[in-house]
């Protein structure tokens, strides 16, 4: 004989019961109350305290994964290593002059390769921040971009100094105050292409 409770489905009597809904509702009003960009919640430091500590968090996560930084260096030292020894020292000539403006475009071929790398990790941290701390109200999306996007710029600026100082003195380029603005140029262009990264991911 079959007692009443073996044929009774437990789980469609809790989903429409009166408690569950209430439970429900106070699940939606925690949420709402702590995942805004703008949440007041009195527990949540100051913006300039999260952005601190997501910096600290995240360059800790970039040292402690280490294939992610040094495989943007090493790109940087391949590129340059390649490109300065296809254009070993080139002349003056109408020919070389072709041949330096085309080794100038194929410094862009490092555009790809960083907005994979970077996008990848980005869209990582994001998808953390979305499935567990964006809910919990520990800090808001201002802070997670900031901290990824201040964590990038240290790699970014050794990466562009890598790169000029290999690619630029082996091609042959000239020095003086033309090199100076070259830098600033190369210094800028990695930082481009990091945020240009960032930016597309964020966007997915």
């Amino acid at each position: 004989m079959k007692t009443s409770g073996a044929q009774t489905n437990w789980a469609s009597v809790w989903r429409n019961s009166e408690e569950a809904n209430t439970v429900k509702k106070e699940i939606s009003d925690i949420r709402t109350n702590s995942t805004g960009l703008t949440t007041t919640a009195p527990y949540l430091p100051p913006l300039y305290q999260q952005i601190l500590l997501l910096t600290q968090r995240t360059s800790r996560q970039f040292w402690r994964t280490a294939e992610y930084p040094y495989s943007r260096l090493y790109a940087s030292f391949l590129h340059a290593l390649i490109n300065g020894l296809t254009y070993l020292q080139i002349g003056d000539s109408t020919t070389d002059l072709q041949s330096k403006a085309f080794s100038c475009f194929l410094v862009l071929m490092l555009v790809p390769e960083f907005i994979n790398a970077i996008s990848m990790r980005f869209i990582l941290n994001r998808d953390i921040w979305l499935a567990r701390e964006g809910p919990s109200g520990l800090y808001g999306w201002i802070a997670f971009s900031t901290a990824q996007i201040i964590s990038e710029i240290p790699y970014a600026i050794v990466g562009g100094i890598i790169f000029y100082v290999l690619y630029y003195f082996m091609v042959g380029l000239p020095l003086g105050l033309a090199a100076g603005y070259s830098f600033l140029m190369f210094f800028l262009f990695f930082l481009f292409a990091t945020s240009w990264g960032q930016w597309i991911a964020a966007l997915r």
